[in-house]
This record gives structure tokens, sequence and C-alpha cells, in this order.
């Protein structure tokens, strides 16, 4: 008999970002064995649509430019009423929640009025205690080593978190480039992610100015939507560089993926992240990466073997830029061990540890 299940995440397809494209595919990828009703946020579509035998239910507010001092109360009222009424009209058996989000304590007091089990689904390190400490929870789902050890600091016991990892979709596979394929000359460099602050794009920004000071050319293209996309315009227009800077905005997936593959470095310049998806992706894929050492990157990659790890301010960004331009024989390098190390991070592993810790889940 299938599970019915209730996820919810803040972005699912066709909107882009990490969550949209890790929650679809487990949904597409569990779907003959569970059934899925999702919540997730509005994108000017139907508010209920049936993909699959599964149902998403696009309820939550869609822009990130809303202060979370409006949002999230928001969206924790529309979580309560919302849940309540699928947990009792469609007999769902638990529910699987993005926990970043505090509005996700709208979802634990439906699951804890209901009695139902709820799994915090921790994939960044926004999680906070009041959240994820609340209701039946047989098990917290974790990303990366840093968010174990984060769970642990909140008093969960080891043998209760369970690795369901970033992973990539098998199709990104087909995004690889050719082995030892390199560009001359390297210069065009790509950002993919969330337009936040903590993401380090203005530093990234800084960075391309100094290069430009020091007469390296470089094109960056930034792909990605978020709250600082109107500031992140203005910035690159007061500093006049709207020749070497371009936005493109949020994407579908694989449009991400082929800017990817067309670029010759993929930078990650957070100053907060757990284990950032491009960085696999590019893995994968055969991008040189520069990414700062922040979550579990350092778990992944080795600097100066499979990428170069970085702090996260314009001198150090410049100057990495700046090695890799200069040193095809490193890029060559870091895209034939990072693609090594890729193997490690199929889709088929996360997919087989949730739906073995959905099974120990008595229905």
């Amino acid at each position: 008999m299938k599970s019915r299940i209730l996820l919810v995440s803040p972005r699912y397809p066709p909107q882009g970002g990490g969550s949209a494209i890790f929650y679809s595919n487990l949904v597409n990828s569990l779907s003959s064995e569970n059934t899925f009703y999702v919540i997730t946020s509005y994108t000017g579509d139907d508010f209920v649509m049936e993909e699959n035998g599964n149902t998403i239910y696009r309820f939550l507010p869609s822009s990130e430019r809303i202060p979370a001092i409006i949002r999230s109360p928001i969206e924790s009222i529309i979580l309560l009423i919302t849940s309540v009424v699928l947990i009792l009209t469609k007999n769902i058996d638990f529910a699987h929640v993005h926990a970043s989000a505090f509005s996700a304590i709208g979802i634990s007091l439906a699951t804890i009025l209901s009695g139902i089990p709820i799994i915090y689904d921790c994939r960044d390190h926004s999680i906070h205690p009041v959240v994820i400490k609340r209701g039946n929870t047989p098990f917290w789902f974790s990303c990366a080593p840093t968010i174990d050890d984060l769970l642990k600091e909140y008093g969960i016991s080891e043998t209760d978190i369970v690795r369901a990892p970033v992973a990539q979709p098998e199709y990104v596979t087909n995004y690889r480039k050719p082995p030892g394929a390199t560009s001359e000359p390297a210069e065009d460099i790509v950002f993919v992610g969330v337009l936040r602050r903590k993401k380090g794009i203005y530093e990234l920004i800084d960075a391309v100015d100094l290069l430009d000071e020091r007469d390296v050319q470089v094109t960056l293209t930034i792909v990605g939507d978020g709250p600082e996309y109107q500031q992140l315009m203005k910035y690159i227009q007061v500093r006049e560089l709207g020749d070497y800077v371009k936005l493109v905005g949020e994407v579908e997936h694989e449009e991400a993926l082929k800017e990817i593959s067309q670029a010759d470095v993929l930078i990650h310049p957070s100053k907060e992240d757990a284990l950032p998806r491009t960085i696999i992706e590019a893995m994968v894929i055969g991008t040189p990466i520069i990414a700062t050492r922040v979550g579990s990157t350092s778990d992944i990659l080795s600097h100066a073997e499979s990428g170069l790890l970085i702090s996260p301010n314009s001198d150090e960004i410049a100057n990495s830029i700046e090695e890799l331009i200069e040193k095809p024989e490193l890029r060559r390098t870091l895209v034939r061990e990072a693609q090594k190390e890729s193997e490690k991070w199929t889709w088929k592993h996360a997919e087989q540890q949730i739906s073995t810790a959905y099974s120990s889940i008595p229905n």
C-alpha cells in the first residue's frame, strides 16, 4: 500500500533553485511507492495541479522580496489551515517539510493537532530549534556533515539523523564537457544561485571590478533571482560594469546547466551554505570550480586538487579567477579530479536513503 505524504517545499518547478530540483526529483522517483501532496509557492499558474498521480498545491506567497517579518506569519497560517484540511481529507500518513523557513511551524502545529509524524528536512543552516523540535519526529534528514553537527548542537541524537545528500538528477550528465576540454582564453565566469547577500554576490562583482583595474577582462553571468535582484542591478550600473556583468534572472534547471557547461569557471562565493548543489553540478559537467570554505564544501573539494577554496572577500575571489585564467593545466587537473569525486553524489544514492527512511515509518 502506498504511503500518502504531505510534502512542503518553498520552491517547485517551474521555479528553479536547489529545493525545487531536489523535491521534484524526489516526487518523480518515488511516486511508484508513494503518493505526494505538495504544498509550494504560487507561480501564476493554477492553484491546484495534478502531475502523474500526485497533487501540487501552489498556495504560498511566491515573492522572496516580501519582507520575512510579513511573509512568515502569512505562510504559517496558510500552511496550518491547508495542512489540516489535507491531512483530514487525504488521509495523510506523514509530513515531510523543508525545515529552513520559520513558517514551517505552521505545518508542525498541523501535525501535532492531527497526531501524524513529521520529518524535518534540514538542507541549510537556517534551521531553528523552535521549529524542528516540534511534533512527533521519527528522524531528521540532513544533507551534509555540518548539518549533522548543528542538529546535535540542538540536542538531536546522532541515531535520529538520516543523511539525504545533495545529489544531481541523471540528466546533468547530458551537459558533461568532452574530456580535456579547456577554453582559451578562459574568461567566462558563471554564478548560479539565489540572489541574497550571504551568497557573496556583491564581493563577486567587486572582484570583477578589481580584475578590470588589472586589465584582466572577464565576463560574469549571474543566473538566479532573489531579494537582492533589483539592488544588484543598480550596483552593477553604479560600478559601470554593465559590459562585464550580465544578470540572466531565474531560468529552468536545464538552462542553468547549459550556462555552467558553457562557462570556463563556476564560482560560488557564499558566506553561508551547507553543501551547494551547483558545485556538484559543475563537478559532473567538468567546469572548474572556485568556492568558499563554507559548510561541507571542503568535504567534497580539495584545494588545488579538485577546486580552489577561498575566503569570501573580493581580493581572494579576484586572485583565484586570475590564477585559473593563467593556468590551463590547473584547470584541467581540477576538472579531472572533481569528476572522479562527483561519482559519489548520484541521485540513486539519495533516493535509496530517503526510500528506506520512509518505509521505516509505520502507516
